[in-house]
């Protein structure tokens, strides 16, 4: 029989959960999205459940990670009626349009009508 060894345990494995939770962590690091700041934390969990005669145990490994949070992506919408008329939400403020400064649909910017008797 050998000792148990957290290295050798099963394989290795709480070294390789201990890996794969690490990656996790240092993605979410580079993840420009989340807080530079925030914690991260990796909780590696052995749990021993001793049997009746206390000669022997199961045991339960188990390895997580607690990552920030994605930054909330804000923007603003505008509340307003398609050319259907039907309520809509615009990330852009569409405001008025005005008559002749934008020819519908294609975004161009065209001449104002000429009014009155200008010099």
């Amino acid at each position: 029989m050998k000792k148990i060894d957290i290295g050798s345990f099963k394989g290795g494995i709480v070294l390789g959960m201990f890996e794969r939770e690490m990656k996790k962590v240092l993605e979410n690091i580079a993840d420009e999205s989340t807080d530079a700041k925030k914690e991260r934390r990796i909780t590696v969990t052995i749990r021993i459940k001793p049997d009746k005669m206390r000669r022997g145990a199961t045991i339960d490994v188990n390895a997580n990670s607690t990552l920030a949070e994605s930054k909330p992506a804000e923007s603003i919408l505008f509340f307003d009626t398609d050319k259907n008329g039907r309520l809509a939400a615009y990330e852009d403020d569409p405001g008025p349009l005005l008559p002749g400064l934008l020819e519908e649909g294609t975004g161009k910017v065209v001449a104002f009508p000429r009014t009155g008797s200008g010099s």
